[in-house]
């Protein structure tokens, strides 16, 4: 990966964001799950990353390095604070998703909850591995998914869905859309996946 340094005044920023993130925790969460090394800069890019092989991803928000017990994050003040927590959260759900034990980055049980979906999530996710997405139309996707960036892997639903649960305003949407989908859609498959992944 490859940053830019911060100047004083967004290093300013960004410790009034990275507080303010973390109190948004309860009291005692920090001291029972240990805090991970949190880097911030500006014009994050990753590069030759190896869950991307032969895939640059350009500029990015966030990255996880549970390796090196390490968060990366990308310090945007023209998005301001509310995209800040948004990928604190997401990115600090992948590292303590990295610490449980008989942790596989294909989860054969959070796989199991889209059998239903036409779409075919995770499909550039093969055996465990990441590769190329696909080109071909996914139907449905926005149904079964929140945040469609979630079908690109089981690591990545999951965090999609922490932020749902982390962030009030994404919160009360999803649970808006819940009840569309199943009383307005009546996709009952959707919304039982949907809520599945949510409980």
């Amino acid at each position: 990966f490859t940053s830019q340094s911060l100047t004083v005044e967004q290093a300013r920023t960004s410790l009034q964001y990275l507080r303010a993130s973390l109190e948004r925790y309860p009291a005692g969460f920090f001291a029972r799950t240990g805090v991970p090394e949190i880097r911030i800069g500006r014009d994050l890019q990753v590069i030759d990353h190896p869950f991307f092989p032969g895939q640059d991803q350009g500029a990015i928000s966030g990255l996880t390095m549970p390796d090196r017990n390490e968060i990366l994050l990308e310090l945007s003040v023209d998005s301001g604070f509310a995209r800040f927590m948004s990928t604190f959260d997401h990115e600090l759900y992948h590292w303590l998703d990295a610490k449980r034990p008989n942790r596989s980055r294909n989860d054969a049980e959070w796989v199991a909850m889209h059998q239903a979906c036409e779409c075919r999530p995770y499909s550039n996710y093969v055996n465990g591995e990441v590769v190329s997405a696909p080109g071909s139309e996914r139907p449905n996707l926005g149904i079964w998914f929140f945040d469609t960036y979630g079908s690109r892997t089981p690591m990545e639903d999951k965090a999609t869905m922490a932020n749902v649960i982390f962030s009030p305003a994404d919160h009360l949407q999803f649970l808006q859309r819940l009840e569309d989908i199943r009383d307005v859609v009546g996709d009952q498959e959707a919304y039982e996946s949907l809520r599945a992944r949510y409980d």
